[in-house]
């Protein structure tokens, strides 16, 4: 039993995910079939219908999220254990893996374009997640270096005042150091 990214043990992981499939599942169906019953629907009937089509649609919905779900984590703590780690490539491969086993009873030709189709998505949520860390890991080291920059002027201008001396820096100098700590703070969004 390894642990995967998220902290859940594998085969506690494989029941979350089914659980949390279902509930995504039937509450997209219900906004969805709500939508569509009420628009086929006549004037008077559009509530009432689209609340039927909601409670006859939206569970087989559900059911269809938690079946992809629920193989996706499985495939993805077999990957685990077989990997040792836990990586992008197992998560692509764990989407290949679901998307062909749900398509498998189309046969061969639906296989492989289930697992293509599959390995796509899971592969394009990766990319997306690591260009989104990526991005607010380079925010967050940028907005600690203008605050060390914050601190060492105004440690500067402390120090300037208790002991000139000991400063190189004229005046001009730590103001043209702080109008510039203000634009790349402005350019950031840093209050």
């Amino acid at each position: 039993m390894r642990s995967t990214r998220d902290g859940l043990l594998c085969p506690h992981r494989v029941i979350d995910d089914v659980g949390g499939g279902f509930s995504l599942g039937t509450m997209l169906g219900a906004l969805v079939y709500m939508a569509k019953g009420a628009y086929n629907s006549p004037k008077r009937e559009r509530l009432w219908n689209g609340l039927q089509l909601v409670k006859k649609r939206a569970p087989l919905l559900g059911g269809g999220f938690a079946a992809w779900m629920g193989l996706f984590g499985f495939f993805q703590c077999v990957m685990v254990d077989i990997t040792h780690h836990d990586s992008h490539m197992n998560q692509v491969l764990a989407g290949a893996l679901t998307g062909g086993i749900i398509q498998m009873r189309g046969g061969p030709r639906y296989f492989l374009r289930g697992f293509l189709s599959g390995a796509v998505f899971i592969g394009v949520f990766n990319l997306v997640e690591i260009f989104v860390s990526k991005s607010q890991m380079k925010y967050e080291t940028d907005t600690r270096h203008l605050q060390h920059r914050s601190r060492v002027l105004d440690e500067i201008s402390r120090l300037r005042s208790a002991r000139p001396e000991l400063v190189t820096c004229s005046e001009a100098e730590l103001e043209v150091m702080r109008s510039e700590l203000i634009s790349d703070m402005t350019r950031l969004n840093i209050d």
